[in-house]
């Protein structure tokens, strides 16, 4: 029997353990921070990293590759551990995740520049004015407007 004296495991030691989960931030490029498994990254930056066109069509004719690299690398790392990879690689960020079963959160930057007031003199018709309010009730997200 355990009465309110004894010792109790507190929650952090019998908590399970959580699932990865990233950070999806969504400027002109993505950044991909968060707690990332190795698995994912090697996964990105695998699908990312494109063969050089140039520098087989060199070795085809064997001309010179000095200075070519075999490779394009579509990502870089940073300095703090973050990925950042293109904004049109987000719906492949996103499966990537989904497949090695990785949470992720998306951050949306795209957005950052400060609100600027202006007046307009136009009178809308009703129909004008129902058009102008669905749209500004939409944002643009990762290529598909969405409520």
């Amino acid at each position: 029997m355990v009465t309110d004296t004894q010792a109790r495991p507190t929650a952090a030691l019998t908590a399970p353990p959580t699932s990865p989960s990233a950070v999806l931030t969504v400027a002109a490029e993505i950044t991909i921070g968060g707690d990332v498994p190795l698995a994912l990254r090697r996964a990105i930056t695998a699908a990312l990293t494109l063969p050089n066109p140039l520098f087989r069509e060199a070795e085809e004719h064997g001309r010179s590759t000095a200075g070519m690299d075999p490779d394009l690398w579509y990502y870089r790392g940073t300095a703090a551990g973050v990925l950042v990879v293109p904004r049109g690689a987000g719906r492949l960020v996103r499966a990537l995740c989904q497949e090695h079963e990785v949470a992720y959160r998306v951050v949306d930057a795209t957005h950052a520049a400060p609100l600027v007031a202006f007046e307009e003199h136009v009178t809308l018709s009703p129909a004008q004015e129902r058009a102008v309010g669905d749209m500004l009730g939409y944002r643009y997200h990762w290529n598909r407007f969405v409520r």
